[in-house]
């Protein structure tokens, strides 16, 4: 973010939007299906997601992701496809050895880069 904020100055860090501010973007999405109680539960598990601190604890609330409800099975594709992203996201991944150590912005679809 650093570099960006040096090259393109303060104002382009106000329209960066990271991998993290898209997940939880997409589990908004996925909310729409479940009734309000469930909604909370598949928030709150999402959130415990991406704030898990260790990797121990980060697989332990990925395995009761979709075990937690019956109707949340639909969404193991949908968990796969971020965890396949992990370092980008997860707390948990970001100073592991394999972990990227720097936030990693989507500044390739920014409209102002012409």
């Amino acid at each position: 973010m650093e570099g960006l904020n040096r090259v393109f100055g303060q104002d382009v860090l106000k329209r960066v939007k990271t991998c993290k501010f898209h997940f939880k973007q997409c589990r908004n999405r996925q909310t729409y299906m479940f009734h309000e109680e469930t909604r909370r539960q598949f928030k709150s598990l999402s959130e415990a997601l991406l704030e898990a601190q260790s990797l121990t604890s980060y697989e332990k609330v990925k395995e009761n992701f979709i075990s937690e409800e019956s109707e949340w099975t639909s969404l193991k594709s949908w968990l796969e496809w971020w965890n396949k992203r992990q370092a980008f996201i997860f707390l948990a991944f970001q100073y592991t050895k394999d972990g990227y150590k720097m936030n990693l912005a989507e500044v390739v679809h920014a409209s102002w880069v012409k």
